[in-house]
């Protein structure tokens, strides 16, 4: 369930009372950022005996069955510890922590709270935040973003490095990073919202974009800040932060006195415009401004897109897909996010793992409508040959071409990322070929599964220009597949050990047996006379 606000929750606690679940770390943050409120709170009630009876924070510490005993009409909000040194949620305790409540009786959609995502309210200090002079005419205003630029992707296959390019260009301004997650609270909260209660919930959705005394915790970056804003020795650059008392200020001068969203395109207008005025950057009259956001979705329905923007927003509205040659893309992802995070949760099977498998089969790539505004740019154009496809790029949206697009910067600073070598990671810059240059794929692919992948991928491939030496899949019988089909993927196989040995038995499946079927429902089913959309060309 989804909590209103933090300024609701307030409200019904002060006539309900408040209790905090969890007299621990994320225990006493609550506390403060609930006095900062203007409410204090009852008590804290834990599951660990040994502080039953004792008190925390100047209040007295129960079991939770004594809490709701005394207290039965109270909101109950878990305030879950984090351990400092991986800085996560520990998910399989707060679900525990959730069912706790769910089962005496006392769970409603506060318990969700977030206490995590106001923090920003601890690092506001009354009248020493900076201002923005709204008087100032070099002000970005929503109205001057008049031109959308979406950018998907095969799972990152590039787009931070894109991203990264276009930074420094004066007629491109975004919101980095940015993902589904805003498309998310928007639909189920921020659109909803007025006035305080808009204010302080768009400012929680920029929690890792802002200084704070939290900021050592990774889960106060849970937007990569950290991974991909890094100096040459892999050192998290601070200053591409900003100030949430600044940014709050800001905010508020976007809306003229009417905090209120009319669309997901004006939200996104409102959060990129206050963003970049807190770093004070130039508007030029004359200029027509592209905001530039990514989507985040590998496998995205590309016509669904129109869906999510009004017309009125925006003059101009393109979508832009960047890929990778498929066979790369998908030893690169498996090789990063199995072998090296071995991130269980994006290999579930209805994860991440099966839209990046779909992805790299070409499927977002085929025309749903001629009428749908699509290009596509290759990940390798843009490491091979910056300058010309950044031409072509600027030629398409009708922007000059300057040379700062040759740089990768975030917020004006020289940016690195990492890449996995067998050295250990490595923090290169864009112009790096480590990421493009043939390897050895034998770490997560075999012969036959290099050859097979290149058979399944050899229609997206040849509709994009790249090189393929197998013949397409279409030149073989139902039959033939199927024997082709008969091996096991070796990066399969390592998915599947990631799984065994880092997940819950209950999100245990067969996937080679998975990617198997895909791969076979793909084939079968494709239609030969399927076209693709068009690819910017270097020139």
């Amino acid at each position: 369930m989804w909590h209103r606000s933090i300024v609701n929750t307030v409200e019904h606690a002060k006539e309900r009372g408040l209790c905090l679940y969890g007299a621990g770390y994320w225990g006493e943050v609550a506390y403060r950022v609930f006095k900062k409120m203007g409410c204090t709170p009852l008590c804290y009630c834990d599951d660990n005996s040994g502080k039953w009876s004792t008190r925390y924070q100047g209040l007295p510490v129960y079991s939770l069955e004594e809490a709701i005993e005394r207290y039965p009409n109270a909101i109950y909000i878990v305030c879950i510890d984090v351990t400092k040194q991986t800085g996560t949620w520990n998910r399989i305790h707060y679900n525990k922590m959730l069912h706790r409540l769910k089962d005496l009786g006392v769970y409603d959609s506060h318990s969700e709270l977030r206490v995590i995502m106001y923090i920003f309210l601890l690092d506001i200090e009354e009248g020493s935040s900076p201002v923005i002079d709204s008087s100032a005419d070099a002000l970005f205003e929503a109205n001057d973003l008049k031109n959308l630029l979406v950018l998907n992707h095969m799972s990152n296959s590039g787009s931070y490095y894109l991203e990264q390019l276009l930074d420094g260009h004066p007629n491109i301004l975004c919101l980095p990073y940015g993902g589904e997650t805003f498309l998310t609270a928007y639909e189920n909260r921020l659109k909803y919202l007025e006035g305080q209660e808009l204010i302080l919930e768009m400012t929680a959705q920029m929690l890792g974009y802002l200084h704070s005394q939290f900021e050592h915790l990774y889960c106060v970056r849970e937007h990569k800040f950290e991974e991909y804003c890094a100096d040459a020795n892999g050192k998290f650059i601070h200053d591409v932060l900003i100030d949430p008392g600044l940014f709050v200020h800001s905010l508020i001068l976007q809306f003229k006195g009417e905090s209120k969203l009319r669309s997901f395109g004006h939200m996104l207008k409102v959060y990129v415009a206050a963003y970049n005025n807190c770093f004070r950057k130039n508007k030029q009259d004359y200029t027509s401004y592209w905001l530039f956001f990514q989507m985040h979705k590998p496998d995205m329905d590309l016509s669904d897109l129109y869906h999510f923007f009004d017309h009125e927003d925006f003059e101009r509205v393109e979508n832009l897909v960047i890929i990778r040659e498929p066979v790369q893309q998908c030893y690169s992802w498996v090789r990063r996010v199995a072998m090296k995070q071995r991130r269980n949760t994006l290999l579930k099977k209805d994860s991440v793992f099966y839209y990046v498998l779909r992805s790299e089969m070409g499927r977002m790539l085929e025309k749903k409508s001629k009428d749908e505004n699509v290009h596509v740019i290759r990940f390798e154009d843009l490491k091979y040959q910056p300058e010309n496809i950044l031409k072509v790029l600027c030629k398409w949206l009708d922007i000059p071409f300057l040379d700062i697009l040759l740089s990768t910067t975030l917020n004006g600073f020289q940016i690195y990322f990492p890449t996995y070598t067998e050295e250990g990671t490595k923090y290169i810059t864009g112009n790096d070929m480590t990421a493009v240059t043939k390897k050895d794929f034998s770490e997560v692919l075999t012969l036959w599964d290099e050859a097979r992948l290149n058979l399944i991928y050899a229609n997206f491939k040849h509709a994009y220009g790249y090189e393929n030496c197998v013949p397409p899949f279409t030149d073989f019988s139902k039959e033939a597949l199927e024997e082709f089909m008969k091996a096991d993927f070796k990066f399969a196989t390592i998915v599947q050990n990631v799984l065994e040995e880092t997940g819950n038995e209950s999100e245990l499946y067969d996937v080679n047996q998975f990617v198997k079927d895909l791969y076979m429902e793909y084939m079968i089913h494709y239609k030969n006379d399927t076209e693709y959309y068009d690819y910017l060309r270097p020139e």
